[in-house]
């Protein structure tokens, strides 16, 4: 989530009035030169009523704990990058690419979740625009309704060498599912 050259990729759509583009340091996460690489501490909320938590785990979502080691490496795909999170023993691998519309796609397994970026002072806001279920050639567009929801933000150091995150993600008729944040040290591992 080995790199070559830069692939480049379309610009974020223009910020609404009162908000500003992205840091660079922050689109620099999303579309690394080289290996990224963060360890850290993250705090992690699970849901409590018994259906979400049994939907978690069926998810494999991190488990809750106050302070809990935390993994990121996003490497360089043909079309994006390979994002994998790891909270204590669990792994969360998604990947991640720009759309068209410049708006960043998330796939989990079937999942496809679309963003727009925005600049909220220091924070790269994620502001969930769509879902769809892609399974092979089939990509089926969810209602707001049906759609598992992501809000999130992410705050980098301008030299990429720190990050602070909090993400939630909730999902319909089984409210939040999980929520988590913290911060890390993160180093660009340049290939030889």
């Amino acid at each position: 989530m080995s790199f070559a050259a830069a692939i480049e990729h379309p610009a974020p759509p223009a910020s609404p009035p009162g908000r500003r583009r992205p840091s660079r340091a922050a689109m620099r996460l999303h579309q690394p030169e080289a290996r990224l690489h963060g360890l850290g501490v993250f705090r992690v909320t699970r849901a409590r009523g018994r259906l979400a938590h049994l939907l978690g785990r069926c998810l494999r979502l991190p488990t809750q704990a106050d302070a809990v080691e935390a993994e990121l490496l996003v490497e360089r795909t043909a079309d994006g990058a390979r994002w994998a999170r790891r909270f204590g023993d669990r792994w969360l691998i998604t990947t991640q690419r720009f759309g068209d519309a410049g708006e960043l796609v998330e796939r989990f397994g079937p999942v496809e979740l679309t963003f727009r970026l925005l600049g909220y002072g220091d924070w790269l806001v994620f502001l969930q625009v769509r879902a769809a279920i892609h399974v092979g050639p089939f990509r089926l567009p969810l209602p707001a309704w049906a759609a598992p929801h992501v809000a999130g933000r992410v705050r980098c150091s301008p030299v990429l060498d720190r990050l602070e995150a909090r993400i939630r993600l909730r999902a319909p008729l089984f409210g939040e599912l999980v929520r988590y944040g913290g911060s890390m040290v993160v180093q660009l591992e340049k290939r030889t």
